[in-house]
Parts: structure tokens; sequence; C-alpha cells
């Protein structure tokens, strides 16, 4: 009996039964097209929607030996939905903090990594520890503000979630924090 003739469901219990791809990829062969055009109507971009769709198939390869599914096409939408939303959300928050990122540099005149006061290279030995030591000497509240900006690579927004800073004092504890570290590496760097 050739693969084709096979239903969904019959090749999903060979393959859970043997693990050979081979039933996937016949799986994949029917519904690679569909699952392009629901993630291309998320997210508006061909290549992130091909990508998505190999994104697909690697989930479902994880996720079908452990269930049991009666409707493939309709469990393959709500995957590839979900998925292509997480993308979008994923792809937004990176879009805002390198918005964030780039406002932010653009409003301050003393950019601390613009300083050069980070940069760690073999001409700057020992400056890793003078910058923690500096972080060190910070309030709490400015050191968790600069570590989660620049360490974790954390968004305002992200930081006003995670903690429990408003917008302002996030903004306050960062600007304050930047201005005391390079005023601190500055004078120990003399």
């Amino acid at each position: 009996m050739q693969l084709k003739t096979y239903t969904d469901t019959e090749l999903i219990e060979n393959y859970q039964q043997t693990r050979e791809e081979k039933y996937i990829a016949t799986l994949y062969q029917r519904y690679a097209h569909l699952v392009y055009g629901s993630a291309l109507n998320y997210l508006k971009n061909k290549a992130e929607a091909q990508d998505m769709v190999t994104h697909v198939f690697v989930k479902i390869l994880k996720i079908l030996p452990e269930r049991e599914i009666t409707n493939f096409s309709s469990f393959l939408y709500t995957i590839t939905r979900n998925e292509s939303i997480s993308k979008l959300r994923k792809l937004k928050t990176e879009a805002g903090k390198l918005e964030d990122f780039t406002k932010f540099e653009k409003s301050q005149e003393n950019f601390v990594e613009n300083d050069g006061l980070l940069r760690l290279d073999s001409e700057t030995e020992g400056k890793e520890a003078l910058l923690h030591d500096a972080l060190n000497q910070l309030t709490p509240d400015q050191k968790k503000c600069i570590s989660l900006f620049f360490f974790d690579n954390m968004s305002y927004k992200e930081i006003v979630e995670s903690t429990n800073y408003t917008l302002s004092q996030v903004k306050s504890n960062l600007q304050n924090g930047k201005r005391n570290l390079r005023i601190l590496l500055e004078t120990k760097l003399k």
C-alpha cells in the first residue's frame, strides 16, 4: 500500500508505532503548503513563513509520540497559529528593545558604552573587576536596573514588568546609575 493512500490517522499511528519519518514526510507533503499559507497570513514575511513550516513539523515530530490526535488538520492549524503568534511576539519584543535602546542612546549625551568604559580587551585588563566593583557601589535599585538593561538585555517595559518599579523609576534609575557608574569608573581609572 502506498503511503499516499493512507489516511492522516493511519500515518500518525504508523509513526507512533515505528518512529519512521517517512510517515511524517507524507503528512508534510500533504500539508506544508497550508502551514506556509497560515504562517504567511500571520507573519507577513515569506522567509519567516517558510522557516515556520520547518519549525512546525519539527515540533510535530516531538509531540506526536506522546499525544493522540484525532483531527490532524485541526491540530496542525492550532500548532501553526500558536507558533506564528509566538514568533510575532518575539519579533515585536526584539523590535521594541531595539527601538528603546536607540531612543535611549540618542537621548543621552554621555552614553556609557560610547565612552569606552565597558569595552574589555587585552589593553584594559582588570576593568571587568573595576566594573563589578563600581556596580556594587550603586544603589540597589540602580544596580538592578543597570544589570537588567545592559546585561540581561531587557527593555524598559520588561524591567517594569519584572520589578515593582514604575516606568519613570526605571528611567531614573538607569540615568542616575549610568551617570554614577561613569563617575566611579572615571575616578578608578585615573
